[in-house]
């Protein structure tokens, strides 16, 4: 088949030499399709809804040996007087735990910061870390290899010693 003037690969085509990927979010797109039938490395998915559940079976169907990361948003908010640890496993409980396991490689936690309290003060990063303390270890013991911190570009904010600060904690 053709997408976008693209002739699609066989399965077990080989991996692209490129670096350049794709991360589709909400929708799989004709061009997130062309990016895919590219053979890129690794596909990071935002969550497992149909059309991201669709870009991983085509991808995996064509390069087995390719990386999946997947990151999940959630509308389900922990805050600071939260127990970490608890939080964290029920973060893995009600959001993470996928069930294509055999085909993603990579489990981010939190969306950005959406969900969690981050990178606001050193307060908030100690308790994100104790958050990511558990919640790797679930993920690890899942099978995945956990994607540590889910820091979103810009962030943590501060001046070079508060951001040390909070990297510290």
């Amino acid at each position: 088949s053709v997408a976008l003037g693209m002739r699609t690969p066989a399965a077990g085509a080989p991996l692209s030499a490129s670096k350049l990927s794709v991360h589709p979010i909400m929708r799989y797109t004709p061009g997130a399709r062309a990016v895919v039938a590219a053979g890129p490395r690794v596909l990071k998915l935002l969550d497992l809804h149909d059309d991201m559940r669709a870009a991983l079976g085509d991808y995996k169907a064509r390069f087995p040996r390719g990386l999946v990361v997947l990151r999940v948003y959630t509308r389900q908010q922990f805050a600071m007087s939260d127990d970490p640890a608890a939080s964290a496993a029920e973060y893995w409980r009600a959001v993470l735990a996928p069930a294509e396991r055999r085909l993603i490689a990579f489990v981010e936690g939190p969306n950005e910061g959406d969900s969690t309290p981050t990178w606001t003060s050193v307060e908030t990063a100690t308790w994100f870390a104790r958050f990511w303390r558990v919640l790797a270890e679930k993920i690890g013991r899942a099978g995945f290899r956990p994607c540590l911190g889910s820091i979103p570009v810009g962030n943590p904010p501060g001046s070079p010693q508060e951001i040390e600060a909070k990297i510290a904690a």
